[in-house]
């Protein structure tokens, strides 16, 4: 009869943990991207007025979506579930305008801790990966 060895699974977590943490580290840079597109575009960005032709509000934790018209174009702007109500079909918006990613940002959207979640949650979990990747490849006996 054949015996089983139990295999070691040491050379899985040493290849899969770079890689989580590697997408930690580009979650936490994303979120400072957005970060920073949004800031830039509040302060530099052109302000421009729309008419609200949709608003679709998510019960859930889902963004809430404006989709307006801007130079007879359809646009969208995201914000949060809390806003949305104060927003109706037909009402003029006023939202600036990214020309780098042409991309529109309401100035009180309410999405300001959703970028603080994505940091704060990227950094906690890759100081526990960083803990898990130097206990299997040093303190973890074979």
């Amino acid at each position: 009869m054949k015996k089983f060895k139990l295999k070691d699974n040491r050379r899985d977590y040493l290849i899969g943990l770079p890689l989580a943490l590697l997408i930690c580290i580009f979650i936490f840079w994303l979120s400072g991207f957005k970060e920073k597109m949004r800031n830039d575009a509040l302060q530099k960005g052109i302000k421009v007025s729309g008419i609200i032709y949709s608003v679709d509000c998510n019960r859930g934790l889902a963004y809430s979506t404006i989709y307006f018209r801007y130079n007879g174009k359809r646009r969208s702007t995201n914000l949060s579930n809390k806003l949305c109500k104060d927003y109706r079909v037909n009402d003029t918006i006023q939202v600036y305008y990214n020309q780098e990613l042409q991309s529109f940002y309401l100035e009180n959207d309410g999405l300001g801790y959703d970028i603080v979640i994505g940091r704060t949650f990227s950094s906690v979990a890759f100081i526990f990966l960083l803990g898990c990747f130097i206990y299997q490849l040093f303190i973890k006996k074979k």
